[in-house]
């Protein structure tokens, strides 16, 4: 699984360029005394990457995540399709893939937006708005890598994939986006399909985007170039999506 997964980083991947505001990170575990889940019991070995640039980060049940790397350094293709908007006017493609992953490979962090429409929406933008347009939402991952590929992903087995959807359980905010570089927070629950949760505070993030234009049929799609998402649970905010 090591094999496939380090093939499938290495056609992924974003520019890193500009500076942002450095930040002491540290691996602080939540004061309260929480029941025993073992699902959840990697938070506490997660080891934070040191301030970057570009970064995904948060509170995951009191434990501060920060999560800088593409791994770029071993497969520099990630530094160029990983954290992509994908469009295709034709077929309504219009989708934003925001992804890190900390250094030494035990957890992934990923916030995808559909129908992000970025040039021409208005700043802060929030996931979920009264009005939001058909298939307009926001999905989030967060992977304990150590376990991917111990069951079919997203599967009832699934006890590594903790997710959340903007139309149910978590709050996506886009700050600003200038020279394609995306900034906003994040918050709400993210659950696996085991029934473990984790609560998710302070989430902010600052990833540049590059932007891809995929053909018609749809062969050259972010699932086939980077960590397979799991389907948009869009409930009843589109019926016919």
């Amino acid at each position: 699984m090591k094999k496939i997964l380090l093939a499938i980083f290495a056609i992924s991947g974003t520019a890193l360029l500009l500076s942002c505001k450095k930040e002491t990170v540290s691996q602080n575990p939540p004061t309260e005394n929480k029941q025993s889940d073992d699902s959840k019991s990697f938070l506490k070995d997660i080891k934070s990457d040191n301030p970057a640039e570009y970064y995904i980060s948060g509170e995951f049940d009191g434990y501060k995540i920060y999560c800088a790397s593409t791994l770029a350094e071993y497969y520099p293709a990630n530094d160029t399709t990983m954290n992509a908007l994908y469009f295709n006017d034709s077929i309504g493609l219009d989708d934003i893939h925001l992804l890190r992953e900390n250094q030494d490979m035990t957890a992934m962090i990923a916030i995808y937006f559909e129908k992000a429409n970025i040039y021409t929406r208005q700043f802060p933008y929030i996931l979920p708005h009264p009005n939001l347009g058909q298939c307009e939402a926001a999905q989030m991952e967060f992977i304990n890598m150590k376990k991917l590929g111990t069951a079919v992903q997203c599967s009832p087995t699934d006890d590594f994939t903790f997710l959340g959807y903007t139309n149910t359980n978590i709050k996506v905010q886009v700050t600003s986006f200038t020279d394609n570089i995306m900034e906003g927070t994040f918050e709400g629950s993210l659950s696996t399909n085991k029934g473990s949760t984790i609560i998710v505070k302070n989430g902010q993030y600052r990833i540049k985007i590059i932007d891809v234009p995929m053909n018609g049929d749809g062969q050259n799609s972010v699932q086939q170039l980077a960590l397979p998402k799991a389907g948009l649970n869009l409930g009843t905010i589109n019926s016919d999506h």
